[in-house]
């Protein structure tokens, strides 16, 4: 497994980096593929069952050199038949092919090739599950990171709001209660910090389990997401290419 061998802190990752580590290192995905190429190679073997079979055959046989007799109660003496024959061949050649089976080898080749058909299409919605979640995951952790971020500028601000209320106290320009609030809102800020930070902490822990990685490794992501244009006409086009190409409805009907 790829997670064996990464340390456990990381360059920043890209997107694209982690959805290719969750791709080899993805159990289910594995499964899926292997099922998938199972029903094909069941659905070969069923198919060239429809076709002739030649089957070739060899043989080779040593006998000691002597002579061949034919011995009878009812001859005094062995008849001397000939010479043994020393080497042997034999060689065989065979056609078969079925004439009716009742349409079973057709019908079983055509429901072994369906199968192979669908298990292929759930090896692909299995791909595109994962690199759906991976993605979701990946932007979720770098959201996470930047909320964190901004929480520690803010509570970074109000520590510095907070020893400038102090001056102004000792010059006699503010009051205590001025002080008291911002000491509450520095308080409701750390609290916000822990809150980001330790939602950042599990959103990077949730992305190293999907793509098989030690939940405790340090992933930083490097990609940025890239503002898209959104067409109000698109969204029935959506839906019909979401039928069209969706495989688990495919696998399904």
């Amino acid at each position: 497994m790829l997670a064996r061998r990464l340390p456990s802190i990381l360059p920043p990752l890209t997107l694209e980096e982690a959805i290719a580590i969750g791709r080899e290192n993805s159990r289910m995905l594995g499964i899926a593929s292997a099922r998938s190429e199972a029903e094909r190679a069941r659905a070969e073997e069923l198919e060239a069952q429809l076709y002739p079979g030649v089957r070739l055959t060899g043989g080779y046989q040593r006998i000691s050199s002597g002579q061949f007799k034919l011995s009878s109660t009812a001859a005094p003496t062995p008849l001397n038949v000939g010479n043994v024959v020393e080497d042997n061949w034999t060689f065989r050649l065979g056609v078969r092919q079925p004439l009716f089976t009742g349409f079973n080898l057709l019908n079983s080749a055509k429901a072994a090739g369906l199968m192979a058909d669908a298990s292929g299409l759930d090896a692909t919605t299995a791909e595109r599950d994962l690199v759906l979640n991976v993605t979701a995951a990946y932007w979720t952790l770098h959201q996470s990171r930047n909320t964190a971020a901004l929480t520690a500028e803010n509570v970074a601000r109000l520590e510095s709001y907070r020893r400038d209320t102090d001056r102004l106290i000792a010059a006699g320009l503010a009051t205590r209660n001025d002080l008291l609030k911002v000491d509450m809102q520095l308080s409701n800020a750390r609290i916000g910090r822990i809150e980001a930070e330790n939602e950042a902490r599990v959103a990077m822990m949730n992305l190293n389990t999907l793509i098989g990685l030690p939940p405790e490794t340090e992933t930083v992501p490097s990609s940025s997401p890239a503002a898209t244009a959104v067409d109000s006409g698109a969204v029935e086009r959506l839906v019909e290419e979401a039928h069209r190409a969706r495989t688990d409805y495919l696998a399904a009907s």
